[in-house]
């Protein structure tokens, strides 16, 4: 292989190589992104519902107020990824990034950093301005009415498979019981008449 063919293939993989970081995100990068605009969206920067983002996310066009702010913070961390409503909230699963729709469906807030038992959050049209670090605990993430999530969906990975279950006796309950991780999980089972060959 020639010296300027090398060359090529190199530069190649130098471009190729951050595009593909930029598909799985991490808590870090995310939050080194959302926190470098704190100098343009200063504390107590006034923030009403007269300002306006168009969203990258999809789902939304974009929004007014705090979900405006929430929608800037959200592009600046994960791009173009497409954005999925979650409406089942359980505090282990939020993240660094994810906005969160709370008060009723009236307010939006952006997961700043995360710790075992509360977030930290960076919200607009907070008394009308921008707020960065107020601490909400893991009960009031979980009483969230949704959150908005731009991570790539998780891979299903089953971690226990069930046990076969054998019922001799008609009427006879039967239990097994599968683990799995991942989102959007979904299961199906069948049941074999041992008596016939069909399932």
């Amino acid at each position: 292989m020639n010296r300027r063919m090398r060359w090529l293939i190199s530069v190649i993989l130098l471009v190729l190589l951050p595009v593909s970081a930029l598909a799985a995100p991490t808590a870090s990068s995310v939050y080194a992104s959302m926190i470098a605009l704190k100098d343009e969206y200063y504390e107590g920067r006034p923030w009403t519902n007269d300002d306006f983002y168009a969203w990258k996310g999809g789902i939304f066009s974009g929004g007014y107020g705090c979900a405006g702010f929430a929608f800037i913070l959200s592009d600046a961390a994960f791009g173009s990824l497409p954005a999925r409503q979650i409406s089942d909230v359980h505090f282990d699963d939020v993240r660094v990034g994810d906005i969160l729709r709370i008060n009723g469906n009236t307010h939006s807030v952006v997961v700043l950093q995360k710790y075992s038992d509360h977030v930290t959050l960076a919200e607009g049209n907070y008394n009308a301005s921008i707020h960065w670090g107020r601490s909400y605990s893991k009960a009031s993430v979980e009483a969230a009415d949704y959150y908005l999530t731009r991570y790539p969906a998780a891979a299903v990975k089953i971690t226990a498979q069930p046990q076969s279950v054998v019922v001799s006796a008609a009427g006879v309950t039967a239990k097994t019981t599968v683990t799995a991780t991942g989102d959007g999980l979904t299961y199906q089972w069948y049941v074999k008449d041992l008596g016939s060959s069909a399932f």
